[in-house]
């Protein structure tokens, strides 16, 4: 059961923006409305934060497949098969963030290394302790080397269109 104590630092408009979320749940699931209007009960999401979750999202289920790919004859050979896609999925998630890991890395292929390298390169999320260059930072350059690529004037992120003037350039190496 959920509770709230008025006696704590909660402040108002968080328990607003909390009930909104359980009625467009409830909505969703069972599709019944407490008002007319759904279109009040959805909450705004920002950019960025769609940025953040599809981006990890993405690193996630890549690096788990490659992972899992590239070791399943090697180090993931002594576990079973959801033992290999638990294990690949904990080396994806934590070569971003903690640095733990449960299988022999003085044993990885090169191929691995290299995955887990690009992994620790890109880090965790905005926001967090983890390090890295930041989901967001990738997915924009990513999108900026698109747009380069294939000579788009603008990068269109949802919504949201970015010129190349408002990107910060660098001088290439």
């Amino acid at each position: 059961m959920i509770s709230f104590n008025y006696e704590t630092n909660f402040k108002l408009e968080n328990e607003e923006f909390f009930k909104k979320w359980i009625r467009y749940v409830i909505y969703k699931i069972f599709k019944f409305s407490f008002t007319k209007d759904i279109q009040k009960l959805r909450p705004h999401i920002s950019l960025n934060s769609k940025i953040v979750i599809y981006t990890t999202l993405i690193l996630i289920v890549v690096g788990s497949v490659f992972f899992y790919f590239l070791e399943s004859e090697n180090t993931l050979e002594e576990h079973s098969g959801f033992g290999k896609i638990i294990t690949a999925l904990f080396g994806s998630i934590t070569t971003r963030t903690a640095g733990f890991n449960t299988v022999d890395t003085g044993a990885l292929q090169l191929p691995t290394i290299m995955i887990v390298l690009l992994l620790m390169w890109i880090g965790a999320s905005p926001g967090s302790t983890g390090g890295g260059i930041k989901t967001t930072t990738f997915a924009v350059a990513t999108f900026n080397i698109i747009q380069q690529v294939f000579g788009y004037k603008n990068i269109t992120i949802g919504s949201v269109s970015y010129t190349h003037l408002t990107l910060p350039t660098t001088p290439y190496v």
